[in-house]
């Protein structure tokens, strides 16, 4: 222990959620909220926008395997501390990004420190949670997420209707990235926890292999880091530019997201517990290609019915997957199997944006961006379907 008494069990929770909404609501997919305008003013084809989107991924994965190789050295507020420096350090200079190679930078200081705020909160839960209440006080700390998701969706409409200028998307950043600085304030001055020897384990691929079926779950993982990131990351362009929606309306579709994550990921990993995992996952792929897919409808109800859909699927699918590994993996050997697997899909992660871009350059639309989320989404479902059923 410290010399100060520890931190209550509620501030360490809410430490941590706010931890993951600076680090990936703000630092990942706020880019994708603002590109309509950042593309106006400083990018010259979408294929540049997904080069950058895939750059913040990329470092991600390189933060992560970074965070995985040392976990044993660094207790997870140390990490935590160093990541939301960096999170907060990108945001600031994606705030002052008057040319591309700005935003690059920025979003590669974000992507790193998203890896090292996100990473260890598990740890970070644990040292003060005992195993009865973990789940729950993670699923928690990373409905963080959604909160900063509804949040920037939010303040960016707030901005538009105060400024009526699409160029202050910079002031977007701006505040995200103050709120970024009090919440480093908040671990470094205020926040106390036990003494934690280990913030995770490193990858090692013979503890997924003894996971059951392990290439249909790896190869599906993949899948959906590149469906997801691709759906995401071209969502509001699309609503904007050719579903003709109107900038608040396309935002709050973004909000959506972002406000469907917590019941998904609660919900449907219960639901898993009950019908097996392989059964569930199927069912969110499946759901997973139709909402992508039927976005491109471009009429209400039904975008807010499949970006609802979308959202609780993003949500859901990390949950499940992990309670896979739980189910057939040793306790020694999770945190290695789910480090191994993770790598991969941080790999799909990095293509998603790249290739959506490119799509959209070649073809000069968007439907082919969510027509092929859709068959990765698919792709994914029948390499789940493969799944061992039951424990």
């Amino acid at each position: 222990m410290t010399n100060r008494t520890a931190s209550p069990k509620w501030l360490v929770v809410m430490s941590a959620m706010l931890a993951c909404a600076v680090a990936q609501a703000f630092g990942r997919f706020t880019f994708a909220l603002l590109l309509p305008a950042v593309k106006a003013e400083l990018l010259s084809s979408y294929g540049l926008a997904g080069f950058i989107g895939t750059i913040n991924v990329s470092a991600y994965l390189v933060g992560a395997i970074i965070v995985m190789v040392t976990a044993r050295q660094f207790r997870p507020i140390t990490i935590l501390r160093v990541g939301m420096v960096l999170s907060t350090i990108g945001l600031f200079v994606l705030s002052s990004a008057h040319r591309p190679a700005t935003l690059v930078a920025g979003m590669a200081l974000a992507g790193i420190g998203g890896a090292f705020s996100y990473l260890p909160c598990p740890g970070l839960i644990a040292s003060v949670y005992p195993p009865e209440r973990r789940g729950f006080a993670m699923g928690l700390a990373a409905a963080g997420i959604g909160v900063g998701i509804v949040f920037s969706s939010q303040l960016t409409n707030v901005i538009r209707s105060v400024t009526n200028v699409p160029a202050e998307w910079r002031r977007v950043w701006r505040i995200e990235a103050g709120i970024g600085l009090a919440v480093v304030v908040l671990l470094v001055a205020v926040l106390v926890v036990p003494v934690s020897t280990v913030s995770g384990s490193p990858p090692r691929l013979e503890a997924l292999r003894n996971v059951p079926k392990w290439k249909n779950l790896t190869f599906g993982y993949f899948t959906y880091g590149v469906a997801y990131i691709a759906t995401f990351s071209y969502l509001v362009a699309m609503l904007e530019q050719q579903a003709n929606f109107g900038h608040n309306h396309a935002v709050a579709m973004f909000a959506v997201v972002g406000v469907a994550v917590v019941p998904g990921s609660l919900l449907i990993g219960r639901w898993s517990d009950r019908v097996g995992r392989r059964v569930a996952l199927v069912t969110c792929f499946v759901t997973g290609a139709v909402s992508s897919v039927a976005v491109l409808i471009a009429s209400e109800p039904w975008v807010t019915l499949a970006v609802f859909a979308f959202g609780m699927m993003f949500g859901a699918c990390v949950t499940v997957i992990a309670a896979y590994i739980g189910d057939h993996a040793a306790p020694t050997d999770f945190a290695p199997a789910f480090a191994t697997i993770t790598i991969v899909f941080g790999v799909g992660q990095a293509i998603g944006p790249q290739l959506g871009g490119w799509m959209i350059d070649q073809t000069g639309t968007f439907s082919w961006v969510f027509v092929g989320a859709g068959m990765f989404w698919l792709a994914g479902a029948f390499s789940m379907s493969g799944l061992r059923s039951r424990k």
